[in-house]
């Protein structure tokens, strides 16, 4: 074999290996939290481009890249499902105080508010080349605003009609359901049949509803019953709908009474907390008044 035939079969050689690899990255000897539910268990994973293509024992396989796990967790990429973080992913597409915490998915259009159109905010998150996954919904107030501006009144029919064919559109064009800020302008404008006619038509495609709910203090009772009506015309078509809306009714008159049963953790929890809190405001008052006194003295 003549040098250069040689430098040619190594070279071969090399390329050969280097391609040969079955997966493009091999995450070893991790403890795999995949949550469903099942015990942790010891695995290996196998990625091609950003798909998991296997689990199990891949001790005989290679990859590009290999991460040893050991003595560490392996788990799903997790999902903040309520942030506002349109305000900064434009400026800062790595959102590293995301994916540092293990955070890849983010959802946006909470409480209300959101992008609009939704298919035109889809583009300007690709062009963006974001880190983590993005989704949105589409906000209630958002779409109420665009055909009545800051009015308090109800819509017209014709209104109605329009932002309901505008909540059909933004599911078109991927929003994960529908969103209400209750508590919020102009969402506050809002009925409650309003807001069913609305989430009806995203309910039309599978869509979630999320409620920043219209009262948090001196009618709270009223505010959550409202926003268990308003989720009961989405999921009713669910198997489980009569068991979902059963525990929702429990958890209602549960709250309407006010208590807490005295044997419960939940009791005796708040009573070690209400203990601590007094005790240490006691504290907090002598170190107070010993400080005054001090500087009573001093000056």
């Amino acid at each position: 074999m003549t040098k250069n035939n040689k430098f040619l079969f190594l070279t071969l050689i090399f390329i050969f290996s280097c391609s040969n690899h079955e997966f493009d990255i091999l995450i070893v000897n991790g403890t795999i939290v995949d949550g469903s539910g099942l015990t942790p268990y010891k695995a290996d994973i196998g990625i091609i481009d950003d798909r998991i293509t296997q689990i199990g024992n891949l001790s005989n396989s290679s990859g590009k890249h290999t991460i040893d796990a050991l003595n560490l967790t392996v788990s799903p990429g997790f999902i903040d499902s309520h942030t506002h973080a349109v305000r900064g992913i434009f400026d800062v597409p790595t959102a590293e105080s995301s994916i540092l915490q293990g955070v890849t998915t983010l959802t946006e259009g909470n409480d209300g508010t959101s992008p609009y159109p939704i298919d035109e905010h889809y583009k300007a998150i690709k062009d963006a080349q974001i880190t983590p996954n993005w989704s949105v919904f589409v906000g209630q107030g958002t779409i109420r605003r665009k055909v009545m501006g800051m009015e308090n009144r109800n819509p017209t029919k014709d209104e109605l009609a329009l932002m309901r064919s505008m909540v059909r559109q933004a599911m078109e064009d991927g929003a994960l359901g529908i969103s209400t800020g209750l508590f919020y302008v102009p969402g506050s404008f809002s009925t409650t049949k309003e807001v069913i006619e609305l989430s009806k038509e995203a309910a039309d495609y599978g869509g979630i509803y999320i409620s920043h709910m219209r009262e948090e203090a001196s009618e709270i009772i009223k505010s959550i019953n409202e926003t268990i009506n308003s989720t009961s015309e989405v999921i009713k078509r669910l198997p489980e709908f009569p068991e979902i809306m059963d525990k929702a009714n429990q958890a209602l008159t549960f709250l309407a009474s006010g208590q807490i049963p005295q044997n419960s953790n939940s009791y005796n929890s708040l009573s070690d907390k209400r203990s601590e809190m007094v005790a240490f405001r006691n504290q907090s008052i002598i170190g107070f008044l010993l400080l005054v006194i001090l500087g009573l003295l001093v000056f």
